[in-house]
């Protein structure tokens, strides 16, 4: 499909919304749905990072907010639940940004609260970047239905999908979501039979072990998914986990060791796990803002790891292996800027 046929299929699926499963018919150039968004997009964040997988860094991420579920253990709940509410960045701002940065980053990720309810702006987004080898991510939730999967592949290079559940149960009661695993699931199942790369992470919960994270290891080696998983152990009890009981809890060392051991034994190979180190590390809400956030538990947590923190974190935490990678490939970078400029 050519970028206006795309373009046209986007709109018209907007006029009729059922991009997610909960299927809202409602036209949201006119109205908002479970997601409480229309055709406007707000955006919380966007900024060259580097504290994702080393394959797509550095990235210019950018962070739409609004989701089609309602975790209750999201790090930004906040922009979710309210998303019309959030001080947003225009997306004009972001556009004038991909045409002055040129060819700056490896990629460009689009993030959330779900990107992948927010097609049109992606398109728009994608379509500014001046160079198309500059490869386009998905950070997903993967809730999404098929004819928004066949719109999204044919503008996305690599997928970064969240797989949070193994069970509806668990699904339903911490994120209000429906029909998880069957959608979900399936998701897996077609990104990974494409052409396109797929990186799964899991974000393992406090006392989700059984019910959750073993059904999820055990559904990708039933489907020879074994490569590029990615296992977050850095679970902190954000907006309302607090009050669902282990939620409330960081994750154990036990816990840790048993994932791991899971994995193993199941010949599930891990991508390096930088991510989930880096954001052990510190935070940055706004362009001009570096804020560290330093826990009841004596940890410092760096949501977005720019490249000001990650000097800041080597400064903390010089012999730490995934800062020192990071590090190497920011300072390669500034080399061959300066290379250019001469």
């Amino acid at each position: 499909m050519d970028e206006e046929g795309i373009k046209r299929e986007i709109i018209k699926n907007y006029g009729d919304c059922k991009l997610c499963p909960w299927e809202c018919r409602i036209n949201r150039f006119k109205e908002k749905g479970v997601c409480k968004l229309g055709v406007q997009s707000n955006i919380f964040y966007e900024g060259v990072i580097y504290g994702e997988e080393l394959s797509i860094v550095p990235t210019y991420a950018i962070f739409f907010a609004g989701c089609n579920m309602k975790c209750i253990f999201c790090e930004y709940g906040e922009y979710q639940e309210n998303p019309g509410n959030v001080c947003a960045k225009s997306l004009s701002k972001v556009l004038k940004r991909i045409k002055e940065m040129g060819n700056g980053y490896a990629s460009i990720s689009f993030i959330g609260g779900e990107p992948s309810i927010h097609p049109l702006n992606i398109y728009k987004i994608i379509s500014k970047c001046q160079s198309k080898n500059i490869k386009k991510v998905l950070n997903t939730n993967l809730y999404f239905n098929k004819i928004n999967r066949e719109l999204l592949d044919e503008m996305i290079d690599i997928y970064i999908g969240d797989i949070h559940f193994g069970n509806d149960d668990c699904a339903e009661k911490l994120s209000g979501a429906i029909n998880y695993t069957e959608l979900v699931l399936n998701n897996v199942k077609a990104i990974y039979h494409s052409k396109k790369k797929l990186i799964i992470r899991h974000l393992l919960l406090p006392g989700h072990i059984d019910c959750c994270f073993k059904p999820i290891v055990n559904y990708l080696v039933e489907n020879g998914i074994v490569d590029n998983f990615n296992l977050l152990t850095n679970y902190l009890p954000w907006h309302k986990a607090r009050s669902y009981g282990n939620m409330g809890r960081m994750i154990t060392e036990v816990e840790k060791d048993v994932a791991k051991e899971i994995l193993y034994r199941n010949g599930i190979k891990l991508v390096l796990d930088e991510y989930s180190e880096a954001r052990e590390i510190g935070s940055n809400i706004e362009e001009d803002e570096h804020e560290i956030i330093i826990d009841s538990e004596g940890r410092i947590i760096i949501p977005y790891l720019t490249g000001e923190m990650v000097m800041l974190a080597g400064e903390l935490v010089p012999d730490d292996p995934n800062i020192v990678r990071i590090k190497k490939i920011l300072e390669r970078k500034q080399n061959d800027d300066k290379t250019n400029r001469a």
